[in-house]
């Protein structure tokens, strides 16, 4: 997943994940899933997409969502996320309009889609180096394949301002803005200027989770992609990412991921051969 704090940054990014439950959330970059096996599903907004092996979802830029494993069931899923220097032409497109349906089912995709998929797969996996103008070359060019063979196959209607009316999407854009603060609900809802109960609400009526958990997961994704990416100190991270202290930190890692940070970052490395 690309964190929040890359968004502005130039940068296309496929990885292959392990299926997992992930939070409610957004970012301004294209999101590409296609999911390799078991099972998968997909939520945009309130709604819920079940996948199946080799289906493709399309997530729009700026659109809440989240993902769920019902079922248990252990499996991959390959993620391309593409910031918004990647979009070209479609970008008007992608940021005015969201699909009826996110999900382009295996059997109604054309060869192109999965072919660039695993080229863009291929490419990343090798690191990108910034000045490699041919190599970037080619990931906007099997971003664009990938866009335009699955726009038209998308129902599409113009989607609302958001950004000042839905309390939900107000909620979401605040802790990605912020999560890296020492936040609280409190504080939140005036800023937000509503009442701790109404928000309070939201998280456990939509997001089905207490403030805390919410706001930890999202700590959570920026401290995992740091632990993959760099060789910072796990410490240090930890406090980067708003965590208070690193016993709690070490307790919330430890409950959501059942290791320690410290394998966590071995095993990452070692899946992609680092």
């Amino acid at each position: 997943m690309l964190p929040t704090y890359e968004e502005n940054q130039d940068r296309c990014e496929v990885r292959i994940l392990p299926t997992s439950h992930f939070s409610p959330h957004l970012h301004a970059s294209l999101e590409v899933v296609q999911l390799l096996e078991g099972s998968y599903t997909l939520g945009c907004g309130i709604d819920l997409f079940p996948m199946k092996p080799g289906d493709v979802g399309i997530i729009f830029p700026g659109l809440i969502h989240h993902f769920h494993v019902f079922d248990g069931t252990k499996g991959r899923a390959l993620h391309l996320l593409a910031s918004p220097s990647f979009l070209g032409t479609f970008s008007e497109v992608l940021t005015t309009k969201r699909p009826v349906t996110p999900l382009i089912p295996k059997e109604l995709q054309p060869s192109d889609i999965p072919y660039a998929l695993s080229r863009l797969a291929a490419i990343t996996a090798k690191g990108i180096d910034p000045e490699d103008l041919s190599t970037r070359a080619l990931l906007h060019a099997f971003v664009q394949i990938v866009l335009a063979q699955s726009l038209p196959r998308l129902s599409l209607y113009a989607r609302t301002d958001e950004k000042d009316q839905d309390p939900v999407y107000r909620t979401v854009s605040y802790i990605a803005a912020h999560f890296q603060e020492d936040l609280t609900l409190t504080g939140m809802a005036r800023d937000l200027g509503i009442s701790p109960y109404a928000l309070s609400r939201i998280f456990s009526g939509t997001f089905h989770q207490n403030f805390n958990h919410y706001v930890n997961e999202v700590r959570l994704l920026y401290v995992t992609s740091m632990l993959r990416d760099t060789d910072r100190a796990i410490t240090e991270i930890a406090y980067e990412a708003g965590f208070q202290s690193q016993a709690t930190f070490n307790r919330v890692f430890q409950a959501r991921y059942h290791c320690s940070p410290r394998a966590f970052r071995n095993a990452a490395r070692a899946e992609s051969g680092a």
